[in-house]
């Protein structure tokens, strides 16, 4: 005959393991993902580093999402919301000697090096698929059918795979988030 393997309040059985039982997933207790009419039978796979992959799960354990949830959710916000075709500012910072060859190389060309940047950065931007050799470790996001379309469709626009751009919104979302927590936390101690 064996012991009854009834779950105390603590989360230990009664067979006397003693080891309280561990949440299915990071981020147990958090809110749900939404229901969809069709199952999340598509898989997304999205490279990240070793770090990066630490700072997502302490992201997604902070909020209490699983990162299969975050990601998602990340990927389908992107892919709705309207095209950013608009300019982002860069600040580059050059020794002195290579900032005067830039500065000569815009003045031999009759251009500021705001016209200057861009145009020699745009042949290395256009190549349809960056490369790199990049340690890397997979996560994984489920959508059905339709989100999987939708995302999909939306990535394939912009020239980049989706394993490396969900995983690029992820750190910009983090990155976003952690800036304005750091304004709120500076305004609070003024």
């Amino acid at each position: 005959m064996t012991p009854s393997k009834k779950t105390r309040s603590d989360g230990t059985t009664a067979a006397g393991a003693g080891t309280p039982k561990r949440p299915a997933y990071p981020g147990t207790g958090g809110v749900r993902r939404r229901r969809t009419q069709s199952f999340r039978t598509r898989l997304l796979l999205t490279d990240v580093t070793p770090k990066e992959k630490e700072q997502i799960i302490k992201h997604c354990l902070k909020r209490k999402i699983s990162v299969s949830h975050y990601l998602a959710e990340l990927a389908l916000a992107d892919a709705r919301k309207s095209d950013d075709r608009g300019e982002e500012a860069l600040t580059i910072k050059l020794p002195k000697d290579q900032m005067r060859k830039l500065l000569l190389l815009a003045r031999v060309t009759e251009k500021t090096t705001e016209e200057l940047i861009p145009e020699l950065l745009s042949p290395r931007l256009a190549k349809k698929q960056p490369h790199g050799s990049l340690e890397t470790e997979t996560l994984r996001s489920y959508v059905n059918p339709e989100e999987h379309e939708a995302i999909m469709k939306h990535v394939a626009s912009k020239g980049i795979s989706a394993r490396n751009y969900i995983s690029m919104l992820a750190l910009e979302d983090i990155a976003k988030e952690s800036k304005s927590t750091s304004k709120s936390q500076s305004r609070k101690r003024k």
